[in-house]
């Protein structure tokens, strides 16, 4: 279902942004694999940086987590294999500033 909002602060869109990534993510069928088109340009080089954050995050508490004996997922689940395209690469050297792979990749 598409979510519609109003948001005066970068701060506060980007904040539903990856919450709604994040709930998408979790929901998603571990057994099938994900694609993920993302958008180019400067609006969402905020939005793939924090959820890149948010993830290296979670990562971080599931590896807290294994090592206190404590477990967050199912070891034998299966998992989710992610993978993403650039809706509109520029053209351009790689590593250039205006490709769109170099803005994903800092992120």
């Amino acid at each position: 279902m598409l979510k519609f909002r109003r948001h005066s602060l970068e701060s506060s869109w980007v904040k539903d942004a990856v919450t709604d990534f994040l709930a998408l993510a979790e929901a998603f069928p571990p057994d099938r694999p994900a694609r993920i088109c993302l958008a180019g340009g400067g609006t969402p080089a905020p939005v793939y940086a924090a959820i890149a954050a948010a993830m290296d995050r979670l990562a971080a508490e599931r590896l807290d987590a294994e090592q206190d004996g404590r477990t967050i997922r199912d070891p034998d689940a299966p998992t989710c294999r992610w993978t993403f395209f650039l809706g509109d690469e520029r053209v351009g050297d790689a590593g250039d500033a205006e490709r769109n792979e170099t803005m994903v990749r800092a992120a």
